[in-house]
């Protein structure tokens, strides 16, 4: 029943050769290229939404921006009006009820009130 040698050299087997077995031959190279694809496909996806994304908040900084300068310029041009305006009113008020009589005032008065 002992297999071992009775000279106490222990006997080497021989592999048991796999090649045959269908079950032991591994992932085949098609297999693996498939999932391969996946991969690719899902990365590629996944790198397109992340750029369409970009993108869209790209447009969004680019319009809140444009948006910005416009109210920035509307504000510098209000405040030029209202300076002139003030300046006007500054020369005219000593003399307001002259000028309030000849009708030299008329042109400020609906953007005074």
């Amino acid at each position: 029943m002992n297999d071992a040698p009775s000279d106490g050299v222990k006997a080497v087997k021989p592999k048991r050769c796999r090649q045959g077995m269908k079950q032991c031959q591994g992932t085949p190279p098609k297999v693996r290229m498939d999932r391969l694809k996946g991969k690719l496909e899902d990365v590629t996806d996944h790198t397109k939404v992340l750029q369409d994304n970009y993108n869209l908040q790209t447009e969004e900084l680019a319009k809140e921006v444009a948006l910005r300068q416009s109210l920035v310029t509307l504000l510098k041009t209000s405040e030029t009006t209202s300076q002139n305006r003030l300046n006007v009113i500054k020369k005219e008020v000593p003399h307001y009820s002259r000028a309030l009589s000849s009708g030299a005032l008329d042109r400020y008065k609906a953007n005074l009130l």
